[in-house]
């Protein structure tokens, strides 16, 4: 497939999400809006679109001049019936895309949470991927409402809306399981981390303790973009 993903950060990339693309032999194209010239492509010459993460609100369209038109690009893939992977930021715009709404996050969420399983889904391979109540990082203050048409699909102990699909083609993730260490550090120094800053938010040495976690969030996020972008059951 020709797969392209946006990335809004510098600091902030695709993680373990490259690699595989890598490894599976897929055809990688990027937009790189902190970069000066960044473009986006024609919906025409992808077959699929990811969306990561960012420090920006998705109605910050007077900051960031751009917002407008990967709105614009998302909303056409998704009418067009191409696979739409959002994360985070991603997630939010693809449900705006789709005429859903972004505000505010009953909590915030910065660390180690449990994602649970919420409506049964129409792909298989991911009720079981979301059955094993993975152990996800979380860094968001906002939260999207669950567009028309589309199923919760898992939440938090914090949050409802961790989660959703949209037919079988667009799926939105608040969560990262495509992080390392590296980025999480770089999470922590970028946005500024105030311990004790809510019931949801767990301390620097908490969230850097445990390096398994990581491995096991990355073995876990390659399990779905397996089952996501490749058609392959390979749980």
């Amino acid at each position: 497939m020709r797969i392209h993903y946006i990335q809004h950060e510098a600091r902030i990339g695709p993680g373990c999400i490259v690699s595989w693309l890598e490894q599976s032999g897929h055809q990688i194209s990027s937009t790189h809006f902190y970069e000066s010239g960044s473009s986006l492509p024609q919906a025409d010459n992808i077959d699929a679109l990811i969306v990561l993460g960012g420090k920006m609100n998705v109605y910050d369209d007077a900051l960031h001049t751009w917002l407008p038109a990967e709105k614009a690009l998302v909303q056409t893939c998704i009418a067009q019936g191409k696979k739409v992977l959002g994360i985070c930021l991603g997630a939010q715009l693809a449900a705006v895309a789709l005429g859903a709404e972004v505000k505010q996050a009953p909590h915030r969420e910065l660390g180690w949470f449990r994602v649970w399983p919420q409506q049964p889904t129409t792909l298989p391979w991911l009720d079981v991927l979301l059955a094993e109540t993975p152990l996800i990082f979380h860094s968001h203050e906002d939260q999207f409402a669950i567009p028309e048409g589309a199923t919760l699909v898992a939440r938090t102990a914090g949050n409802e809306h961790a989660a959703f699909l949209y037919g079988q083609h667009v799926l939105g993730l608040q969560f990262h399981a495509e992080v390392t260490r590296q980025d999480i550090t770089i999470l922590l120094d970028d946005f500024g981390h105030q311990e004790g800053h809510g019931s949801y938010v767990q301390s620097r040495t908490e969230i850097l303790k445990k390096p398994m976690y990581m491995t096991a969030a990355n073995h876990w996020m390659r399990r779905l973009l397996e089952g996501f972008f490749g058609g392959r059951n390979t749980l």
